[in-house]
């Protein structure tokens, strides 16, 4: 399931590549299936982009509190509570405006790297050592998990599969927020989504690894990655400072959002989709009237759900694979309409398609 999943990243990334080239005026997958399909197919990818970034918020900001209490758990009770302050934080930080926002959001993006990488060197050593130990759990807990495996293993497989795809939903925020890169914009857009996409494949294969061959069973009262963190680096201090740059990098993905989602809301109310006050910009140049809706809407998700991740993440994961499928669909029929223009375009349409098919899949097993 992970090597399906690693491969789905790198497959997305070159498609979500193209879409940065032949878009660079962003919008992602909105301004793709605006410019090939009707408008019935361009408003239910709005509407699945829209709620995606929506509940992307609230996941990132669920799981950075999770985070947290998985490092003191003595803050467990107040997940909710951490939830809701640090979507505060953001959306005061973000009203400063996006660039300062970029610069403060740097180091943590260097921190999460290199605790994570750490953290799979050393549990690589230690497997190869012989040192890495496995979990031992009670007979009960043993004896359900293989009664449920030996039942529902299809099933199960699918799901990780699909839960295990949330980790492309960050690649669509490149595609919508081009604007917020200095010059020359394309080409630093599209090599800081390759740079996404590696760091993506190595940390995720690594951390599956490491998680099978300790035998991690999801709990929920901590996350997995702790619980990976605690057996690999013990509870000292690097275990510690990955929980923080976790929470953190975390914090950074919900940031993301709050570029995407206005300059979506923005290119929509131009469109006559949205109330035009989401056109207008704050005296920092940041989509006031976005970052405010953004917030109200992702802390009701928050509060509905208690800040239950296992409960938002299919939900979001759900929208975001819509727009995966149509955004590839327009590019093929774009590659078509303009093969003339594009010698190579056999190659990238084909690309465009096998990204089509496999975001389609992964739509209908979530």
């Amino acid at each position: 399931v992970a090597i399906m999943v690693v491969l789905l990243i790198m497959l997305m990334g070159f498609s979500y590549a193209q879409v940065i080239k032949t878009h660079p005026e962003g919008g992602g997958s909105y301004s793709i299936v605006k410019s090939n399909f009707n408008e019935k197919f361009l408003l239910l990818t709005a509407a699945s982009l829209i709620v995606d970034y929506i509940l992307t918020v609230a996941v990132s900001v669920s799981t950075a509190a999770v985070a947290i209490s998985s490092a003191f758990p003595v803050l467990r009770e107040y997940v909710v509570s951490m939830s809701l302050i640090l979507l505060v934080f953001l959306m005061i930080i973000n009203l400063r405006g996006v660039r300062s926002t970029a610069r403060i959001f740097a180091w943590p993006t260097y921190m999460f790297i290199i605790s994570i990488v750490f953290m799979i060197i050393v549990g690589l050593y230690k497997y190869h050592d012989g040192t890495l130990h496995s979990f031992v759990y009670d007979k009960t807990r043993i004896d359900h998990m293989q009664s449920t495996m030996a039942v529902l293993t299809i099933t199960l497989v699918l799901r990780a599969f699909s839960s295990g795809s949330a980790a492309l939903t960050g690649i669509e925020s490149y595609a919508n927020g081009i604007s917020v890169y200095k010059s020359p914009m394309l080409n630093r857009a599209i090599i800081g989504l390759m740079l996404m996409i590696v760091f993506s494949m190595v940390m995720f294969a690594g951390v599956t690894f490491i998680a099978a061959k300790t035998n991690i069973y999801p709990l929920h009262s901590e996350s997995v990655l702790s619980q990976v963190a605690r057996q690999v680096l013990g509870g000292g201090v690097s275990y510690y400072f990955l929980q923080a740059s976790t929470c953190l990098i975390l914090l950074m993905a919900a940031n993301t959002c709050f570029t995407g989602f206005p300059t979506l809301a923005s290119i929509m109310s131009k469109d006559g989709y949205l109330p035009e006050q989401l056109q207008r910009i704050g005296d920092r140049f940041a989509f006031r009237n976005g970052i405010v809706m953004l917030t109200l809407l992702s802390a009701l998700l928050v509060i509905i759900f208690r800040a239950k991740v296992s409960e938002l993440i299919p939900l979001y994961a759900f929208g975001v694979f819509i727009a995966f499928t149509l955004c590839q669909a327009g590019l093929v029929k774009y590659w078509y309409k303009n093969k003339r223009i594009y010698k190579s375009w056999g190659i990238r349409a084909f690309i465009n398609a096998v990204g089509c098919i496999a975001t389609f899949i992964v739509l209908l097993t979530i």
